[in-house]
């Protein structure tokens, strides 16, 4: 029930199509998500594989080397250890308008990575608050 309130969501498409192409981004999704709608966090965490074919289906995610699948689970699964470091292979440029790109810049003016700060503020659906807040409240976790 909580995973199809997500599927109806009119962002999944683009958030969905987000996580298949950068998987690792899921497990700094997850802690947005815990705070700004916990249910729908522990309807995810109870049901990965659920979850991630849903996005499979929407994010359109075909062929390929790695299984994309077993990628976001992966990346599921580390939440709460360190991330790598550098962009990952075949990582996926996003386009910011220059109103998103100047919120970003806030976002780095407040002594954050922009990297950093640029996926806070996507994962934040673009809401430069929340994403202020989320940096502030996970933004060591980020850096591992």
């Amino acid at each position: 029930p909580q995973l199809a309130e997500i599927r109806n969501n009119p962002q999944f498409t683009q958030l969905a199509a987000m996580i298949a192409q950068q998987p690792q981004m899921l497990a700094q999704l997850l802690p947005v998500l815990q705070q700004s709608h916990p249910q729908i966090a522990q309807a995810i965490q109870e049901h990965p594989e659920a979850f991630l074919q849903m996005i499979a289906e929407v994010g359109g995610m075909g062929g390929g080397g790695q299984d994309p699948v077993a990628a976001m689970l992966a990346a599921a699964q580390q939440q709460g250890g360190g991330g790598g470091g550098g962009a990952p292979p075949g990582s996926q440029v996003i386009r910011l308008t220059e109103e998103e790109g100047a919120a970003v810049d806030r976002l780095a003016s407040l002594g954050f990575d922009r990297n950093m700060a640029a996926q806070a503020y996507l994962a934040c659906d673009k809401n430069e608050e929340m994403a202020a807040n989320f940096l502030f409240d996970n933004g060591d976790g980020m850096q591992d």
